[in-house]
């Protein structure tokens, strides 16, 4: 989770969204994690990964750099974007999981941005309802915690 500078937007428009998730899959590509679940508001995101062979500082590094400098370019600005380093949760149990997926899609609920958080376009909740999605998010184990039958 990062929050923008002195609590700016991040996302002014669903270009900057579809940027930032677009990027978030090219990183996905180039250093390999999996990404459990997102969630872009206007200030800030949310996201669940796990990580493998790269640490989470270089991705995170990679990543949000390349996403500020296509605001900043775009703008036409310079400087921070991003209020300080990204906070990172160190998650090592199921049920914690399970509450962090809780969390991040309910994100845009708490605020009344929407009623049910299936209406929030920004957020990875339509592929853990079965509907069509870009394949950014990993939704299997996540799902295979609530039944072995994914289907169900």
């Amino acid at each position: 989770m990062s929050r923008g500078n002195a609590g700016q937007d991040i996302f002014l428009d669903a270009e900057d969204r579809r940027r930032f998730l677009a990027l978030l899959g090219t990183c996905k590509e180039r250093t390999p994690f999996r990404l459990f679940a997102y969630c872009l508001m206007t200030n800030h995101y949310h996201l669940l990964v796990q990580v493998n062979d790269c640490p989470i500082p270089v991705v995170m590094q990679q990543f949000l750099t390349r996403y500020a400098n296509s605001v900043n370019k775009r703008l036409e600005l310079k400087g921070h974007l991003f209020q300080s380093r990204y906070k990172a949760i160190l998650c090592t149990t199921n049920p914690y999981f399970l509450t962090l997926l809780r969390y991040i899609h309910l994100n845009p609920v708490r605020p009344g941005m929407v009623n049910d958080p299936a209406d929030w376009p920004w957020s990875s909740h339509g592929a853990y309802l079965g509907r069509p999605h870009t394949g950014l998010v990993d939704t299997s184990w996540p799902l295979s915690v609530f039944d072995p039958d994914l289907r169900r």
